[in-house]
């Protein structure tokens, strides 16, 4: 979806760990810190890596494609593989998905920096380890509804899920655009969220041309019966129109979201604009 996993996280902190010895009094606490640090601060397009990588003249062609500095110039947050030949692993990091990277980094460096600065012990990393406060962040949502039937709604839903990113670059020029990593719900229908800044109008409009060509993109492999509708949501329209979403808004503080919640009972559903494809 355009941001970091668990490949590019674990060399992160492998990167805060090699050049420091274990002597730090602070202990895993500053080496966190470092590693939030490290991706806050860096000189990004510059590349990340652990060490300098051995050429090889060989002729060979890998499976990955090696990093090359001149020919991946796209790469906007290159995290490099400490193997030969060295790949880069964020690959699918785009502009606007760093800068929501960059921000939450340095919001969780800063406060890891209070936590250590100020030696409160281990309740003050809370607030590092809040939940996110995804559905109260931005002005408005786009919902993407997945539906099919019981037994294909896993395989659409995985399909939907595996080119969302395509989606999350081509609403990017609505300021910023950020997709909550899950689909939420049960049955025969699964919901998926970007969080976009602009009013519900400006983003009913805005997003219609982008999921089209989202649709477009699916078409090769989406069977007949799987359905897709698209929805602009406003903030404060979210737990009526969808009470699963009211589910992880009351559980936030620590509980993890209720996707087995049934959505088909209760609650008036506010009016919203909507785009089947």
């Amino acid at each position: 979806m355009g941001f970091l996993g668990g490949v590019n996280l674990a060399l992160v902190a492998a990167h805060a760990v090699v050049p420091n010895s274990s002597s730090d009094p602070q202990g895993a606490a500053a080496l966190l810190c470092r590693a939030f640090r490290t991706v806050a601060e860096w000189s990004w397009p510059s590349p990340l890596r652990l060490h300098v990588s051995s050429s090889s003249s060989d002729n060979v062609t890998w499976a990955v494609k090696p990093w090359d500095a001149a020919s991946d110039r796209a790469a906007v947050m290159p995290i490099l593989t400490p193997v030969h030949p060295c790949a880069n692993s964020a690959h699918g990091v785009f502009w606007g998905s760093r800068r929501i990277l960059l921000r939450e980094f340095a919001a969780a460096a800063a406060q890891s920096q209070r936590v250590l600065a100020d030696d409160c012990g281990d309740g003050a990393w809370d607030a590092v380890m809040a939940p996110s406060d995804f559905f109260t962040r931005y002005a408005s949502y786009v919902a993407l509804e997945a539906s099919a039937s019981r037994d294909a709604l896993d395989a659409w839903s995985g399909l939907v899920a595996a080119r969302l990113r395509l989606l999350v670059a081509a609403l990017q020029h609505m300021d910023e655009a950020c997709p909550w990593p899950d689909a939420i719900g049960c049955g025969e229908r699964v919901t998926f969220f970007v969080g976009v800044r602009g009013t519900k109008a400006a983003v009913a409009s805005e997003m219609a041309g982008a999921v089209g060509r989202f649709a477009a993109a699916l078409a090769r492999e989406r069977k007949p019966g799987w359905s897709l509708r698209a929805v602009a949501v406003a903030r404060d329209e979210l737990a009526a129109a969808y009470p699963e979403v009211a589910c992880a808004l009351d559980r936030k503080r620590g509980a993890a979201l209720n996707l087995e919640k049934d959505d088909g009972s209760g609650g008036k559903r506010s009016r919203r604009a909507t785009a089947a494809v």
